[in-house]
């Protein structure tokens, strides 16, 4: 066996194909490398575009609104450098941000321009003057009589109703509303090549009233 490998050692090509296995190898991990350095930086140029993007919005087949933006994708150091306000809301719900998969947030507001008429009406006692007078022991009351009008409207998603006295209006506001939140990959493309894919974050009001004016997702990665 010795001498087998003696005689091996000895022979140009036994060197040749020792070289050529040494040489694919260095290849296939500079290889790994350069594929993973390359992914680093499109991650990070994905991310500084996602942060001075502005929402986006496009319409369903039904007309609904669709506010839409680009995710962010972090790692931990990240997420804490960058987003302290999410990271403190992330500790006060007592979880930890190393086992976060993903973050999301929105704001909305809430707008109708409603006319609607005044009915009932209702006669109604108040006791918003007192005079007492002690005499001998008694006391006299006087009250005033206050006229009240009530309002009421509702559309399924936001209802109003209340009453309307002469110096003073008492309402209650309700409303109501169903969000679809969609998370997936856009393939993006460079010319006519394409160049991986992207994360992109939708969201879906169903009240006709609700805007979404702000949105964001992050994705956490080790």
């Amino acid at each position: 066996m010795k001498t087998i490998i003696l005689n091996l050692l000895k022979k140009p090509l036994f060197w040749a194909i020792l070289l050529a296995i040494a040489l694919v190898a260095s290849i296939s991990i500079s290889s790994s490398k350069i594929k993973k350095q390359r992914a680093e930086i499109e991650r990070l140029e994905t991310n500084q575009q996602t942060l001075v993007e502005q929402v986006q919005y496009y319409e369903t087949e039904n007309g609904e609104q669709v506010a839409t933006i680009q995710a962010l994708t972090l790692k931990q150091s990240e997420f804490e450098s960058l987003m302290p306000k999410y990271a403190r809301e992330i500790k006060d719900l007592r979880l930890k941000v190393r086992d976060l998969e993903s973050v999301a947030h929105a704001s909305m507001s809430t707008t109708a321009e409603i006319t609607m008429p005044l009915i009932d009406y209702v006669p109604r006692q108040t006791m918003d003057e007192r005079v007492q007078a002690v005499t001998d022991s008694l006391m006299t009351l006087y009250a005033r009589r206050d006229n009240v009008r009530t309002f009421q409207w509702s559309d399924g998603w936001l209802s109003i109703s209340g009453e309307v006295s002469s110096d003073s209006v008492n309402c209650r506001v309700e409303n109501i509303d169903s969000l679809t939140l969609v998370v997936h990959r856009e393939r993006k493309r460079c010319l006519f090549r394409r160049k991986g894919k992207i994360l992109r974050y939708d969201i879906k009001s169903a009240n006709p009233h609700t805007r979404v004016n702000d949105i964001q997702y992050i994705e956490l990665i080790e």
